[in-house]
Parts: structure tokens; C-alpha cells; sequence
């Protein structure tokens, strides 16, 4: 290692956001879910492990429960880890995991694409992101489209389907809470208030926006995507019975894709874990690229089973 890095545990009213939001700004790995004001949304309480000069930073979302601490990824973030400007090397990365406070007993935290090293003592687990390269053409992208997503993208033309830029955050979590949330378990009033907090201060920060798609006056689609570090990343919305109908998810897509063709920009599909969604997202070409989630102990779920049949054995 060509320098010592001093590495501070920083409460969440210790931090200074600005420099911290300017690390995400200028780092080479930076990606949305890093940024202060969207781990405010996501998990209000995060902690941090920062470098004196914040050149290397890491959040942490550390929750308790039952008297216990666990460090995981929050609802709505897909990757954290360390962020830097610096080439963060895998002597960095292991330095940073043995500053994590000892009384952590599960840990199930994914981090972002460019680190690649599994820290001494973890488990891991390769996820999948699908993505389009938005540098080339619109003309060479078309290339690797599907023959189902040609056939969706007439049908939304011949229904003369039009998209907006829209500000309208009602839409995205109703349309999300009406045509997706009712198909994942467990998902909670709670959550949606997280989502309509996490939207609000993406846009409030002018880091994102929200896309409309309509036949007529008819909505049928409502898509919410931030914008950070030349990366454009799908996070929620959905599409009615209709709209599925006719395409529109197919037409919106597209029509972004026809914008922002040719542009430094790299469209980030977010992740999924249902197969629907990834067979969806490859109708626009077969990129993909992974992220590691790191997991050590037991994890919480299963720890909770536990805790619940002791007590159960003392009944």
C-alpha cells in the first residue's frame, strides 16, 4: 500500500454531506444509490466508514433488532460499497470491511459493479443487471433487438402512443403499487412512503426524472429513472393492463433509447430477480453485467426463525 488511510466510523449527524455528495460526484464507480439524499430515503439513520479526507467513503445502513445489529442493503438500493475518485484496490476494499463495527452478527450488503474482491471471512453471490450501451448509435442498438420486442413496438405505433416528461410522483407509486407491489410479498404502506421520499429527493436534486406513457388521454404507463454519473437507471413504475396491451413499457424504453443514442450515457435496467423482468429487459439486447452481494453469519431472516423457536421452547 503506498499510503496509510485513516478510516473513521461517522454517525449520520456527523456527516458532511456536501463533501460527501461531491466524492459521489467526482468518483469513478459513482451510481445514484450512493448518494446522501438518497440513502436519507432509503434508510434516514445510515452511518459511514470515511477516509479524514473523505477521498473513500462507504455507507452503511446498520439496522437492530431483538438487541442484535445486521448491516444490509436497504429496500430500493441495489449497490453500495466504497466510492472514490482513487482507484480503489483490494487492500482498500479489506481494509474498509475490518473497520466494521465488531458487534455487527449478520451481514448480507451488495456492493457496486467495479469491486470484484470477496473480503477475507465473506460469502458471496454474483447478481445480474442488464443494461444498454447508449454510445452507440441508435441505428447499431436496433441491431440486438428481439423479433417480440419489434412486434410490441408496431403495435404501440399503430396505437399513436406518445410519452411525457412528467413530475407527477403519485403516478409512479400508484401505478408501481397497483400493477406490481400487489405481485411481491410483504411489501408495505411503509414502503411506498419510502419510494414517494426516495423520488421527491431525487428530484428535488435534480437527479432524475419520470416518463409517462399515454394513448390519448389515457395513461398507461408511469416509469421513474435517476440520472447520475452518465448513468441512467430504471427504479420503479409500472404499466396497466393496457398499456401491456399495446407495448407501452416496450415504446418507452425505446423512445429513450432514441434520445439518448450516441451519448456518453450507460442505461442500467436496475436488476430483478423474476425472470420475466430479465426476459423483458434482454428484448433490448443480451448486455449484462454483475455485482457481488456479500453475506456473512447468519442471515437475519433465519436468525429470527431461531430467536422465534426458543422462545417458543420456553412456552
Amino acid at each position: 500500500m503506498n499510503r496509510q488511510i485513516n478510516i473513521q466510523l461517522v454517525r449520520n449527524d456527523d456527516i458532511d454531506k456536501n463533501r460527501w455528495d461531491q466524492t459521489m460526484d467526482e468518483a469513478s464507480n459513482g451510481i445514484a444509490f450512493g448518494y446522501s439524499w438518497y440513502l436519507d430515503a432509503t434508510f434516514p439513520n445510515w452511518s459511514a466508514l470515511i477516509s479524514d479526507d473523505y477521498t473513500y467513503i462507504f455507507p452503511l445502513s446498520i439496522n437492530r433488532k431483538l438487541g442484535i445489529s445486521y448491516l444490509y442493503s436497504p429496500i430500493y438500493t441495489m449497490q453500495l460499497g466504497i466510492y472514490s475518485k482513487q482507484i480503489i484496490t483490494d487492500e482498500i476494499i479489506q481494509l474498509f470491511f475490518n473497520k466494521l463495527p465488531r458487534n455487527i452478527y449478520s451481514i448480507d450488503y451488495s456492493t457496486n459493479q467495479q469491486q470484484n474482491y470477496i473480503p477475507l471471512g465473506f460469502h458471496f453471490k454474483r447478481n445480474t443487471c442488464q443494461y444498454i450501451d447508449l454510445s452507440k448509435s441508435y441505428t447499431e442498438i436496433i441491431k440486438g433487438y428481439s423479433s417480440n420486442l419489434k412486434r410490441n413496438l408496431k403495435k404501440a405505433i399503430k396505437a399513436d402512443l406518445s410519452i411525457v416528461e412528467s413530475t407527477d410522483i403519485k403516478s409512479v407509486v400508484n401505478m408501481f403499487k397497483d400493477h406490481r407491489g400487489v405481485l411481491i410479498k410483504n411489501v408495505s404502506e411503509h414502503n411506498y412512503q419510502t419510494l414517494n421520499k426516495l423520488i421527491t429527493n431525487t428530484l428535488v436534486n435534480k437527479k432524475g426524472v419520470i416518463y409517462q406513457v399515454y394513448c390519448g388521454d389515457e395513461l398507461l404507463a408511469s416509469c421513474f429513472f435517476s440520472m447520475t454519473n452518465h448513468r441512467m437507471i430504471y427504479h420503479k413504475g409500472g404499466v396497466n393492463p393496457k398499456g401491456k396491451k399495446l407495448g407501452a413499457m416496450h415504446f418507452l424504453i425505446d423512445q429513450l433509447i432514441k434520445k439518448y443514442a450516441g451519448s456518453n450515457i450507460f442505461f442500467d435496467f436496475g436488476g430483478s430477480s423474476l425472470d420475466a423482468v430479465k426476459r423483458f429487459n434482454e428484448n433490448f439486447g443480451k448486455l449484462e453485467y454483475t455485482y457481488l452481494q456479500l453475506q456473512k453469519g447468519i442471515t437475519f431472516i433465519n436468525l429470527l426463525r431461531k430467536v422465534k423457536n426458543k422462545l417458543f421452547q420456553f412456552k
